[in-house]
């Protein structure tokens, strides 16, 4: 299991650089590694990550077959799946509403409902924990990095104009 989830993450990276290597180059003076080199450098440093790990987790099912050791079985309970189905279902719906309601209102669902999909049951928690996050996140990013959230549509817009 282990070892798919290796390979699915190393397809994702590869396609990731892919995608980083055909920004075209755009010269700005202060911009010292131009629009892709950051996706470029994250990219590279996560596939260096993940050759590490691979090498980690083939020398330890190495040491484990040397030793006698059975691989354990993994069993997913259909609570489990139930909980990894509500995640995915956010993220969807995270991507697909982040244009219409904006960053501040899908970034705070998405919290509120995974935090309580994984199976926190203290709501008043997973609600500050949401609120708190996107409001750091919105702060960080709008005003320290001036990264322009998108503010979504309609009264989503106005009550994002409240925040930055």
């Amino acid at each position: 299991m282990e070892f798919l989830f290796l390979g699915f993450l190393a397809i994702v990276l590869i396609a990731y650089l892919g995608l980083a290597i055909q920004i075209p180059h755009q010269s700005v003076p202060a911009d010292v590694i131009e629009a892709n080199g950051f996706p470029i450098l994250i990219s590279v440093t996560a596939l260096v990550l993940l050759a590490f790990a691979t090498a980690e987790a083939v020398k330890k099912r190495r040491a484990d077959t040397a030793a006698g050791v059975e691989k354990e079985r993994i069993t997913l309970s259909k609570n489990a799946i139930t909980r990894l189905a509500i995640v995915v279902g956010l993220i969807v719906f995270y991507i697909f509403s982040l244009r219409t309601i904006g960053f501040i209102t899908a970034m705070a669902i998405f919290l509120f409902g995974s935090t309580t999909a994984m199976g926190s049951r203290r709501y008043v928690f997973n609600l500050i924990f949401a609120v708190g996050l996107t409001v750091i996140l919105t702060l960080v990013f709008g005003q320290l990095f001036m990264i322009m959230i998108p503010r979504g549509v309609g009264i989503f817009r106005e009550l994002s104009f409240l925040l930055h």
